[in-house]
């Protein structure tokens, strides 16, 4: 007789890995460590720019005469329609500081703020810039001439390239570390915190739109299934309902025209504003009419209908219309099945 193998008592203790929960009665499940929510160096550094922009050109003698100071790169993407970020890419603090005192342009007219984002078109000088004030309270602003604000700013950051890629240079957080030893941390700490905000609001929206995509792929999904489930009592709804829709979508073409007729006579002057009102009320009245009749209609088709049935009113007559609307649409595909 073979022996044993050993056996392992099943005994209740405390978990202490916390590897299970139990919530409401629900049945034990694997705990998921939440990813953390992490913002980017950059996205911090771009908000430390605009909330210090101000300062930065207040220290502009110390900047320039500093090769790493002026090479420290500005995480801010600025960019043209058609050309793209050419041009622009790796701005350095020394740039932005030297446009800033060449270039009347970098600073709006009417309330002296800094611009510190450019983007717009080349061609038509449309454009939305962003500027921000002594308080690194961001605005967006139109610039005119454009192109003098665009080609200013090119020539200067291309002076610049071989530089930016051959020599040493700080990073924007030391820059304020080195120019502002004992405030930085407050500078830094409000920049961290508007990166966050603006992160935040950025992946709230992304997953609203992720699920609101979801949802209504959902809802698709679920109303072809209950026409599929449903067809068969479907399909003689639509054959009695397609005519009457056929009827009321002409008489509403017809009312549609007469609108815009009246439009026209108004604007030559052919009838006068009371008569104006009087004829498009009327018409008003008739175009609700075969509306609402066609309403009572479906209503009257949904009413035949088993009261067992699963199927809800609004799916039959989403059904209906949109049945009814592609054949009406496409009068070749009359005769054929419905799907």
């Amino acid at each position: 007789q073979e022996q044993a193998e050993e056996i392992r008592e099943d005994n209740m203790q405390l978990d202490t890995k916390e590897t299970y929960f139990r919530v409401k009665g629900e049945n034990p499940k694997t705990v998921k460590k939440k990813k953390k929510l992490e913002v980017s160096e950059e996205a911090i550094l771009e908000e430390l720019f605009y909330l210090c922009a101000f300062d930065f050109l207040n220290c502009a003698e110390q900047i320039l005469s500093d090769s790493r100071m002026f090479l420290a790169p500005v995480p801010v993407i600025s960019g043209m329609a058609y050309t793209g970020t050419s041009g622009f890419q790796n701005p350095t603090l020394g740039v932005y500081i030297e446009w800033w005192l060449a270039n009347g342009k970098s600073k709006t007219s009417r309330s002296g703020q800094l611009v510190c984002k450019i983007a717009g078109s080349p061609l038509s000088g449309s454009n939305k810039c962003l500027a921000v004030d002594p308080d690194g309270n961001k605005k967006d602003v139109s610039l005119s001439p454009f192109r003098e604000v665009w080609q200013s700013f090119v020539n200067i950051n291309n002076r610049y390239t071989k530089a930016k890629q051959l020599y040493e240079s700080y990073t924007l957080r030391e820059v304020a570390e080195l120019l502002w030893p004992n405030g930085n941390a407050t500078a830094l700490n409000k920049a961290k915190l508007m990166a966050e905000n603006k992160f935040l609001r950025c992946k709230i929206k992304e997953m609203q739109k992720v699920q609101d995509d979801e949802i209504e792929r959902y809802r698709k999904a679920l109303y072809r299934s209950y026409v599929a489930q449903h067809i068969e009592q479907l399909k003689p709804l639509h054959a009695e309902y397609l005519p009457t829709k056929a009827e009321a979508k002409q008489q509403l073409d017809t009312i549609q025209e007469q609108v815009k007729v009246l439009v026209q006579e108004l604007h030559s002057k052919k009838i006068s504003m009371s008569e104006y009102v009087k004829r498009k009320s009327a018409l008003t009245r008739q175009r609700k009419s075969v509306e609402a009749r066609l309403i009572q209609i479906e209503n009257d088709l949904i009413a035949t209908l088993p009261k067992q049935t699963d199927i809800t009113k609004e799916i039959v007559r989403k059904y209906l219309r949109a049945k009814a609307t592609s054949r009406l649409k496409h009068p070749r595909n009359e005769g054929k099945e419905l799907p």
